[in-house]
């Protein structure tokens, strides 16, 4: 492709985006679902580099629905700018992957949550400008799922029916707060700067939890698990990841005597990653289950990835 077509690609995909949401919502469908692909060297990253604009979907005069019930938007990194005000009062099921909303993210975020009959929400790759501070305040939502939301630092829940919360990959989270009784199933995969929780965490299962065996001396990647289960005495079910990492570097044991008794806890899954070579996995393993003294059901997967440096 020469440099004019690759140069017209981006805004002419972005542009044909913003009038299928249109026409869609306008056509009053009860569900839509888009995925938009843009070439790897026309994102938001190489435009930049590249001293370019940041190109726009303007859905600034998107209307509102009263019959949308489920929407899904996968908008590739684009950059979105929607209207000040914009209701979907019968929106069921929203999923909101990669893209960044622009303009005061605070206020349209509400307006998206606004739905009095919203009950699962979805948002991975989301980038809300200028909103590090996030409230999900949604009497009737069920089931949430938030993953890799890089401006978030901390999250708050008003969610009085959750019953399902996954959140993995936020990297700069460090505040937890939930309000969620009726709370089931919890994953949380690596939030590793999460240094407050405020509130019980009720649920009976807490799946995919990762642990590491061994740190140095600077680094701690348990805090935020080890927090987690603090606030989960309850927890029935438990999966875990965990990654054998010992060497010279990784030499201080960061699990021994730091996680909290879980008396209730009675099926134990673990998979067990060993990033090198270990003489003293048995070790380890005690070292973990030191704090399970009602176990039932106990599943154990090894997978021995370890390089191996004298090959």
């Amino acid at each position: 492709m020469n440099t004019s077509c690759s140069q017209l690609l981006a805004p002419s995909s972005i542009g044909a985006a913003e009038r299928w949401i249109q026409y869609a919502v306008r056509q009053g469908v009860k569900s839509f679902d888009l995925e938009l692909y843009l070439r790897e060297e026309d994102d938001s990253k190489k435009q930049k580099e590249r001293g370019k604009e940041r190109l726009v979907m303007a859905l600034d005069e998107l209307p509102s629905s009263a019959k949308l019930e489920t929407l899904a938007l996968d908008l590739s990194n684009a950059r979105v700018r929607l209207p000040a005000t914009v209701v979907f009062p019968s929106l069921v099921d929203l999923t909101l992957q990669s893209m960044e909303v622009a303009g005061d993210s605070s206020h349209l975020f509400a307006g998206l949550l606004s739905s009095p009959r919203l009950k699962k929400l979805r948002m991975h790759k989301v980038k809300l400008t200028g909103l590090h501070d996030i409230l999900i305040q949604v009497g009737t939502l069920l089931e949430l799922s938030l993953g890799s939301m890089s401006e978030m630092r901390s999250l708050e829940l008003r969610t009085p029916n959750l019953r399902v919360f996954c959140i993995e990959t936020c990297f700069k989270l460090e505040a937890l707060t939930v309000l969620a009784p009726r709370l089931e199933d919890l994953k949380f995969w690596y939030n590793p700067y999460l240094i407050h929780i405020e509130g019980e965490l009720h649920c009976s299962r807490l799946l995919e939890l990762n642990l590491s065996s061994h740190s140095h001396r600077n680094n701690d990647d348990n805090n935020g698990s080890i927090r987690l289960l603090q606030h989960c005495s309850s927890i029935r079910v438990l999966t875990l990841y965990l990654l054998i990492k010992r060497n010279m570097v990784y030499c201080i044991d960061i699990i021994k005597g730091r996680l909290p008794p879980l008396p209730h806890v009675t099926s134990l899954a673990i998979d067990v990653h060993l990033l090198w070579e270990q003489h003293s996995l048995g070790d380890n393993l005690a070292s973990l289950l030191t704090g399970f003294n009602n176990l039932r059901n106990l599943e154990i997967q090894l997978y021995n990835a370890y390089i191996d440096n004298n090959v």
